[in-house]
């Protein structure tokens, strides 16, 4: 569009509600816990550093950082992406309650927390955990603001300047993730977040079984087929089972998928429940008549105990909700496939 076209600014308008509007589904979707999960194996000092230019241009030019990173750093299992987002959203609240001048502090380190440890959050399994803090000298927050802060739409600033989505955001992505998170605050002194998320020790151990290795191999001549007319759900877990050395078969809705189905060579089935052309309820009705036997998990972002009890009675072997657990997915794939 030419720079003199009287209808530019009302375009521009748009593309920038638009914009408005698509961070804030995500902050929302952060909250309800909807979001797929992309956890990858990762090292959060990685994750700073690659968003270090960013986090600099969030902040007024008088405010400097410091970074203090462990290089023994244990490794963690979570989505990059929402990790970043973490990230710029407390930068960002540290920011905003500096007047001036001032430092902002981030560190990582690794943390062997026991049940007598003060940070240490009841209901979690005592264990290595990596801690990430962020930390300002700002104005620092009030009892009141620090009870309600984790709470959605909640905000101190005014109605231009936030959402009160920030934090809560924060709080779902951290919760999400299998951890928790801590806070310090003293007026005119500065606030401290620090989050704990499940070292990776653990699970390192179990990736060099050799049991686990022989299944992994057998596993790269299976072949899974994933309906979901979602691309972007679809995509992602194809992308997920491909890196688990599964073969992936794609199918954007009911029809598909049973034309796959016919054609053989497919040995578990993951659908969606809602799709155009045959619900997923249908399909998976149909496959049984076709293949009894066939391995079946049904995933719907409308989950509750009557939909597990649905997708059951019309014969899926397993059921998940969305936001995925792709880790619980493909644990409850491999045990369908050895069954």
């Amino acid at each position: 569009m030419h720079t003199a076209d009287p209808l530019r600014p009302e375009i521009e308008a748009i593309e920038q509600a638009g914009s408005k509007a698509e961070k804030l589904t995500r902050q929302l979707l952060a909250l309800a816990r909807r979001q797929i999960l992309q956890a990858k194996t990762m090292n959060l000092n990685d994750v700073i550093t690659g968003v270090e230019t960013l986090l600099s241009r969030l902040v007024a030019p008088a405010v400097h950082f410091e970074y203090t990173l462990s290089p023994d750093l244990s490794s963690i299992k979570a989505d990059p992406t929402q990790i970043e987002q973490v990230l710029l959203n407390l930068v960002a609240n540290a920011n905003d309650a500096i007047d001036g001048p001032g430092l902002i502090r981030i560190g990582t380190h690794n943390i062997d927390l026991d049940e007598k440890h003060p940070d240490c959050q009841p209901g979690f399994a005592p264990g290595v955990y990596v801690q990430i803090s962020v930390e300002d000298d700002g104005a620092g927050m009030t009892d009141d603001v620090r009870e309600h802060m984790f709470e959605p739409f909640f905000s101190t600033k005014i109605a231009s300047k936030g959402t009160g989505l920030g934090l809560a955001a924060v709080y779902g992505i951290v919760r999400q993730s299998g951890g928790w998170i801590r806070v310090q605050s003293q007026l005119g002194v500065g606030t401290q977040f620090r989050i704990y998320l499940p070292g990776m020790e653990a699970d390192e151990a179990e990736a060099h079984d050799p049991a686990l290795q022989q299944m992994g191999m057998a596993e790269a001549k299976r072949r899974v087929l994933v309906a979901d007319d979602d691309p972007l759900i679809r995509g992602l877990i194809a992308q997920e089972l491909d890196a688990a050395g599964f073969g992936v078969v794609e199918a954007s809705n009911g029809i598909a998928a049973l034309h796959a189905i016919e054609l053989g060579g497919i040995d578990a089935l993951i659908t969606d429940i809602v799709m155009p052309d045959k619900e997923g309820l249908e399909t998976i009705q149909l496959v049984r008549k076709q293949n009894p036997r066939l391995p079946v998990i049904a995933i719907s972002g409308a989950f509750s105990g009557q939909f597990l009890k649905l997708a059951r009675a019309f014969g899926a072997d397993a059921a998940f909700p969305k936001p995925l657990d792709i880790d619980g997915l493909i644990a409850e794939l491999r045990r369908l496939l050895a069954a």
